[in-house]
């Protein structure tokens, strides 16, 4: 039983230290997963493997983006630490002439 408790809290530690970072790199996007400062995971995309990217409504008051790859596993981002990222995709989007999707309740939350 020990070994199960002790399975949990390794669990919902992660959950708690792990973080996703998002950075617009001239033309390229880069997605970083960290486990406190520890960086995990990182990709990054051009915008040729973009297919679109879609707004959504998280929550009540949380927005999430779902950016569609052509290949690979799409990148679902949410939290961003400030609301000026959501508008730097949405431009990075329009000079890339990638197409951009909003859901309805996203577009109440932009009001």
């Amino acid at each position: 039983m020990m070994i199960v408790y002790l399975c949990v809290a390794t669990f919902l530690l992660f959950g708690l230290l792990l973080s996703f970072r998002l950075k617009i790199e001239g033309s390229r996007l880069s997605y970083v997963v960290f486990i406190g400062k520890l960086k995990v995971y990182r990709s990054t995309v051009s915008p040729e493997n973009i297919k679109k990217i879609k707004f959504k409504r998280t929550g009540w008051m949380g927005k999430m983006v779902v950016i569609q790859l052509k290949k690979g596993i799409n990148w679902r981002v949410l939290h961003f630490e400030s609301e000026e990222t959501y508008r730097e995709l949405e431009k990075y989007a329009n000079q890339m002439e990638i197409p951009v999707m909003k859901a309805k309740d996203y577009l109440v939350l932009e009001k």
